[in-house]
């Protein structure tokens, strides 16, 4: 989340809209946010990092464009099993990384 409010200054300010407008806005900049990593390789938003968990997920989406692992990156596409094998690494190594932090934070 720290990624999206440096790149969505939005994020940073009290809402100034009504709540049915709040709950569209969070959906709505994670996938400018996706749309923006996936299509432009040399985007700079995730250069700051304030945790390890932070720096895993920008280095797997980095890992996975250069991989080219998806024949064309469009969203819709079907879920190989490399690519769920892929996920799964993905999702077990920010979680290692979201507990490191934790554990950090507590002792």
């Amino acid at each position: 989340f720290g990624i999206s409010k440096r790149q969505f200054k939005i994020l940073n300010s009290p809402p100034e809209y009504p709540f049915t407008v709040q709950a569209k806005i969070i959906p709505a900049l994670g996938a400018i946010h996706n749309f923006i990593r996936q299509k432009d390789c040399n985007d700079n938003a995730q250069g700051i990092h304030s945790s390890s968990a932070e720096r895993v997920i920008d280095e797997e989406i980095l890992h996975r464009q250069m991989d080219d692992e998806d024949e064309n990156g469009d969203l819709g596409t079907s879920v190989t099993a490399a690519g769920r094998r892929h996920a799964n690494e993905r999702r077990d190594s920010i979680a290692m990384a979201m507990w490191n932090d934790y554990v950090a934070y507590t002792t």
